[in-house]
């Protein structure tokens, strides 16, 4: 039997469900917030990932999908790509082709700021496990074109609101600042002195990291390399006075958005390309892989695409996080639409027409299918949580009426064929 790839899932029904209730309620709250939607290619540009995330993320050096590359490029794509030098890859992050999309149709040229928001698949070829996936879904905003601290502390507000309104009560929010390109290179070579005599007992993507982007040993997940290099020199002591007025900013807008925060030193993030602002929104219901949402500045992105200079902050939200933070949850599902169970082919006909008519009006219904008893039919109905049944029989059409039965009441009443329709409006 064909299964589905390592690292997959099938959205079932009652998932989908739950997925359309936080993507309606995402697009809500962009709209409250002025974030308009865009989307963007599946697959871009290999070059555009590696200019952008970073060589020394471990996204670009072991987890992109580059589906297409190299001298086989020509089989899948005729004209307008040098096969010798580009490659396409399925996109692993949303901000990369945010700003691409940004530079490429000249939004920098509109009144600023633009507030853009987008959902959709990621890909990360990494091991998977609970709550992680090869293939995943992510909601992002980018607020691009203001440095004003405020822009970052909307952007934290707008993912907490979402918390909120799911009644994720245990998330907690981290900030820090992780400076800017002028501060950052000074804390670099502070850095490397205190690393220096302990590089060689790191792991290998360590040891790498060492000369590409120290601040990214920070970041390693190897339990004993966290343990070699504690008592590191802390960035957040080494800001330069622009960056610490900025992170100053930051919590004084959150303090007045009512958001309380805890200062970790340890956020770095997984992207090179972030400045300043770097934020978490963790929850402990979801075990080791706590964290739902995470995001912050990158005032460098535009202008390294070959954009004009344009300081932007954003967030990429997890949707498979969201739903195990949701499973936790005490949900009892709601009664919802009609059953219509007819008894006979003439009267089949008859509801077939009411469904039309019933769907016209904006009711959930459907129709018996399986030629089951009535008590099959009823057994049936109310397992699905169908809040009402429609039976219509040979002694109802004699009488000119058709039975209502309350499934959440179990009380049932004969209702005038042509007139159940305005019952079920009342």
């Amino acid at each position: 039997m064909i299964q589905k790839p390592k690292g997959t899932r099938d959205m079932l029904p009652e998932t989908c469900e739950k997925i359309r209730i936080l993507e309606n309620l995402f697009i809500e709250l962009c709209g409250l917030y002025g974030f308009r939607e865009i989307r963007f290619p599946m697959f871009e540009k290999t070059s555009l990932f590696e200019r952008s995330v970073g060589e020394s993320s471990d996204i670009v050096r072991k987890e992109m999908f580059r589906v297409i590359s190299g001298a086989n490029l020509d089989k899948y794509c005729r004209g307008g790509y040098d096969i010798q030098k580009e490659g396409l890859t399925l996109r692993p992050e949303g901000t990369a082709p945010t700003i691409r999309s940004f530079i490429e149709n000249k939004l920098y040229a509109d009144a600023q700021p633009t507030k853009l928001f987008y959902m959709g698949s990621n890909f990360r070829n990494e091991r998977p496990q609970a709550g992680r996936f090869r293939e995943f879904t992510q909601f992002g905003i980018e607020f691009i074109g203001s440095e004003d601290a405020y822009c970052d502390a909307e952007v934290i507000g707008l993912a907490m609101d979402m918390m909120e309104r799911l009644d994720i009560d245990d998330k907690e929010l981290r900030i820090n600042s992780v400076g800017c390109p002028s501060c950052r290179k000074a804390y670099h070579e502070l850095l490397r002195g205190f690393l220096a005599d302990k590089v060689q007992y790191l792991c290998h993507d360590c040891q790498d990291r060492y000369d590409i982007n120290p601040l990214r040993i920070l970041d390693c997940k190897i339990e004993a390399d966290q343990q070699r290099i504690k008592g590191h020199p802390v960035l957040l002591d080494h800001l330069c006075d622009d960056c610490a007025q900025h992170f100053e900013s930051l919590k004084e807008n959150l303090s007045a958005m009512e958001l309380d925060y805890i200062v970790d030193t340890g956020i770095v993030r997984g992207l090179d390309y972030y400045t300043k602002t770097a934020f978490e929104i963790v929850s402990s219901s979801l075990g080791s892989q706590s964290t739902i949402c995470g995001g912050g500045r990158y005032d460098g992105l535009v202008e390294e695409l070959d954009g004009p200079p344009t300081p932007s902050v954003g967030f990429g939200m997890g949707m498979d996080r969201l739903l195990m933070a949701m499973n936790d949850l005490d949900e009892k599902e709601e009664r919802k639409g009609i059953f219509l169970l007819a008894l006979g082919v003439e009267q089949k006909s008859a509801l077939v027409n009411l469904a039309v008519k019933l769907r016209r009006e904006g009711h959930y219904c459907e129709v018996e299918v399986m030629q089951r008893s009535l008590r099959a039919s009823m057994k049936y109905a109310n397992k699905q949580l169908f809040k009402a049944v429609l039976v219509y029989g040979e002694s109802e059409k004699e009488k000119g009426v058709i039975l209502y039965r309350d499934m959440e009441k179990g009380e049932q009443i004969e209702v005038e064929f042509d007139r159940i329709l305005e019952v079920l409006s009342e």
